[in-house]
């Protein structure tokens, strides 16, 4: 015991002595380096295919960052072990974990470090690069050296400090996006399961794992095919552990970077760089990575020639410093003249759409101010050139918001047009610069504007009648089915969920309308709101996402409902509208049973009932009576107070007239006569769909006709009629009839009531999310209210307050930038935001990811 407390000192004082003084080299120091993985083994190694035919292997990867590295720190004088020396499957040893560690032990090593590159496990990274460290954590006294628990320090403290050095140098080295540094058992789960690196367990001395990069972002896994791109990371842990020892810093210099194709952004395989005045060249590889590199070059002036063959020549002037690493990437632009890749319109086309884009796509970047002067339309058109596709797609913006209808243009680029390289086009084609590009086209008409809600439920805001009311939206054109979708069209409960839902679309006199089906109906007493962004017409304009949202209350109860006809399968009970005495104006009507369309609210739905009608427009008036033959058999009766008349209209759009035709006084006439017959207000029939026409009693709304307007005693249903509308009514139309209905003791007001709760605002999910750098939060209030927006963590303390102030009525944006209330970056994780206005709060979740 005495005897391991004495080397326990003697090995704590040398590396106090080594870690301080400053040093000339690396002499008397061991070094063992383990290449993580081993041997092209499918079964355990990291393997992936970025192009075909080329097959990347982190084993090998690590193998070659490994004999790269231990050149370079036996260069320094450094004695330097590998874990394994070979790294062909299945001869190579690929020793254990616990064989790595006993091995480094007994070879008595100073250090340990093992390489590694990294994966996200995602299905596929497409942006995601960075350089982790991971250090062995402490373990608590009689706690398991595999599942803990740590103490949350290192087990030797010299593997932090220096791994506080070689995560940096290596984002410096191979341009990672960040560092991170972790012990072991806290990275993988902690208290959640977490466990501690088998490399690392049972290590006599300092060790440390390194995750250089991520391996499967497919550029990074192309540049980690290159050993000069290796070599780099080989530097950085070299580079590290001399600044560790207090080794002074090489003088010779590194000169880096990636090479792409101007325009396209390739990157090109066999790029050729010259470095002088050494006159050194390096010729790149075929891993579709751009990268080159020179080291060992010393400072002072020097001169990066860009020579690969088909491409423009470049260069560029450099003062390298001592020991620096200079990047210098570089865009070539490949020798040829530029030409016209695609145009829109395209040659002789006699039916483009005036509101469609004229555009212009070349094979290079383009010289702008030379294309301007060598563009012209004619007849000529305000405009301007607008250019996107790093510089290489130009499109002509009117001023208008259309061009001129059933108009012949002529386009053309003159040859003076030219590269940004100088390069003029080949407008024709014909391998020869300097020829102009032209093309012909003709306009047609074209429809540029979105489709306008000509008629709704509800008026947005109101109190809706009934959970069995419909939901209809009706527009002024036709709408593309395929847009009318649960992405499109959103219903959700306020401070609720979002329903399930679908749709019935329909067309009629040139309109679009459907209805929404939530599934499992609305709630009495619930609050709703409905965003409608996304449908088109049938010339894909859409409705824009600032439509606003349409927002109603259900009321408490729908009261009680009496069913007065469900119409069956059989109308014998009505008079045939056309031979009705007090049809005026008609040519024909029919009513009748019918099973193509019916009422989907209450299931699957029964046949409904249809009026089909053509008016006689020379009449000098128009009505269109549609009325039971005995109304003093319907058993249905009731008072005025408290009570409405209901029935669901499949409306056509036709702009023509419905109104509701009844009995009054009935407890004195019981058979009826025209002076007791009243009659509700009529309705304009401008929806397409299913709608809940209803007439209130409680309102003073009765129409005119053969009563006296007032309804003064017990009444009863005899009818409804139709009306037209010589102004802005369909000659002829079609409508469904189904469900009349009493509601008795229902809130059938349309405004909201009062002491009613406004419904104050809606929060949308931050965007984007995850995040790294910031984002946005947008809500929208219905009035002026005090508001308070703060961002929380999952354990509920507060991190940011971003408002709190009275807003008015309108939109909001609100940016947060990942700091907190003390303006410091906050952690990764998920955090809470909470939007309050007065009794209303809305929370959503979002992920910081830095």
């Amino acid at each position: 015991m005495t005897h391991r407390f004495m080397s326990l000192l003697v090995f704590c004082a040398f590396f106090s002595s080594i870690a301080v003084a400053q040093r000339a080299d690396l002499a008397g120091i061991k070094i063992c380096i383990d290449p993580g993985h081993g041997g092209n083994n499918a079964a355990n190694d990291r393997h992936l295919i970025p192009d075909p035919g080329t097959d990347f292997w982190e084993s090998e990867s690590n193998f070659q960052k490994a004999l790269l590295l231990k050149a370079l720190l036996e260069a320094k004088g450094a004695t330097v072990l590998l874990t394994r020396n070979t790294n062909t499957y299945p001869t190579d040893a690929e020793p254990s974990l616990a064989t790595r560690v006993a091995f480094a032990n007994a070879n008595n090593v100073n250090w340990f470090h093992s390489i590694h590159s990294n994966a996200t496990g995602l299905a596929s990274n497409t942006s995601i690069n960075y350089t982790l460290m991971l250090v062995r954590e402490e373990i608590v006294p009689g706690g398991s050296s595999v599942y803990g628990p740590g103490t949350g320090k290192p087990e030797k403290q010299g593997a932090w400090d220096i791994s506080l050095i070689i995560g940096p140098y290596i984002k410096e080295k191979l341009r990672t996006q960040r560092t991170s540094q972790y012990l072991d058992w806290t990275f993988y789960g902690g208290t959640n399961g977490g466990f501690t690196l088998g490399v690392l367990r049972g290590l006599s001395m300092p060790g440390q794992l390194s995750e250089g990069s991520m391996h499967d972002y497919y550029p990074e896994t192309r540049r980690l095919m290159n050993n000069s791109y290796r070599k780099m990371e080989a530097y950085a842990i070299r580079d590290a552990f001399l600044s560790y020892f207090g080794v002074p810093a090489d003088s010779p210099c590194i000169v880096a970077g990636i090479i792409s194709e101007i325009g396209t952004g390739k990157l090109i395989d066999a790029a050729r760089v010259r470095l002088l005045p050494e006159n050194l060249i390096y010729t790149g590889d075929q891993y579709r990575n751009g990268f080159y590199m020179f080291d060992g070059i010393q400072p002072g002036p020097h001169t990066i020639r860009f020579e690969t063959p088909g491409y423009r020549p470049d260069s560029a002037q450099i003062m390298l410093t001592a020991g620096e690493t200079r990047f210098l990437d570089r865009q070539l632009e490949f020798i040829s003249s530029p030409m016209v890749v695609t145009s829109t319109p395209g040659r002789s086309e006699t039916e483009f759409s005036a509101a469609g884009q004229i555009q212009i796509t070349f094979s290079k970047i383009m010289d702008t101010l030379s294309v301007r002067n060598a563009f012209t339309l004619i007849p000529a058109v305000r405009g301007n050139l607008l250019w996107s596709n790093g510089l290489m797609t130009v499109t002509f913006k009117t001023d208008s918001v259309v061009l001129p209808f059933n108009t012949s243009f002529v386009l053309r680029v003159e040859g003076t047009a030219r590269s940004m390289g100088g390069f003029f086009i080949d407008g024709n084609g014909d391998g020869i610069p300097g020829d102009a590009f032209q093309l012909s086209f003709t306009t047609k008409p074209a429809d540029v504007w979105h489709p306008i809600l000509t008629s709704a439920f509800t008026p947005n805001g109101s109190l809706f009648v009934s959970p069995s009311s419909m939901i209809n939206f009706t527009y002024d054109e036709p709408l593309d089915p395929a847009s009318v979708n649960t992405s499109n069209i959103v219903i959700q409960e306020v401070g609720g969920p979002i329903l399930p839902r679908t749709f019935e679309y329909q067309e009629s006199n040139g309109r679009g309308g459907f209805n929404i089906y939530p599934q499992g109906g609305l709630g009495p007493g619930k609050s709703y709101r409905i965003r409608i962004s996304g449908v088109t017409d049938l010339s894909g304009n859409a409705i824009p996402a600032s439509n606003p949202l349409w927002s109603f209350s259900v009321a408490p109860s729908s009261g009680q409902i009496t069913t007065i006809e469900n119409f069956g399968s059989s109308v014998a009970s009505w008079w045939q509208p056309a031979t009705n005495a007090s049809t005026v104006g008609v040519d024909s009507a029919t009513f009748e049973p019918d099973s193509a369309v019916t009422l989907k609210l209450f299931g699957s739905g029964g046949p409904s009932a249809k009026l089909k009608y053509t008016w006689r427009t020379s009449a000098p008036d128009w009505l269109l009576r549609v009325s039971l033959r005995n109304p003093e058999l319907n058993q249905t009766y009731w008072s005025a107070r408290g009570t409405a008349l209901q029935l669901y209209v499949y409306g056509d759009g036709s702009g023509n007239f419905f109104r509701f035709e009844i009995e009054d006084s009935v407890e004195v006439f019981p058979e009826g006569r025209p002076e007791n017959r009243e009659v509700g207000p009529w309705t304009k029939i401008d929806w397409v769909g299913w709608k809940l026409v209803s007439w209130d009693f409680k309102e003073e709304n009765s129409g005119s006709w053969t009563g006296s307007g007032k309804l003064e005693g017990t009444l009863r249903f005899s009818g409804f009629q139709l009306k037209y509308d010589p102004l802005a009514g369909s000659r002829s139309g079609t409508v469904y009839v189904d469900q009349l209905q009493l509601s008795k003791g229902s809130d059938t007001v349309g405004a909201r009531p009062p002491g009613s709760i406004a419904l104050s605002f809606s929060m949308s999910q931050n965007y984007p999310n995850p995040f790294n750098a910031g984002t946005r939060i947008d809500y929208v209030l219905e009035e002026r209210v005090d508001v308070s927006l703060r961002v929380y963590d999952i354990l509920g303390r507060q991190i940011r307050e971003l408002v709190s102030s009275p807003q008015s009525r309108g939109g909001y944006q609100v940016y947060w930038d990942g700091k907190n209330d003390q303006g410091d970056v906050a952690s990764s994780g998920v955090y809470l935001y909470q939007l309050r206005t007065g009794a209303h709060v809305s929370t959503r979740k979002m992920v910081f990811v830095k």
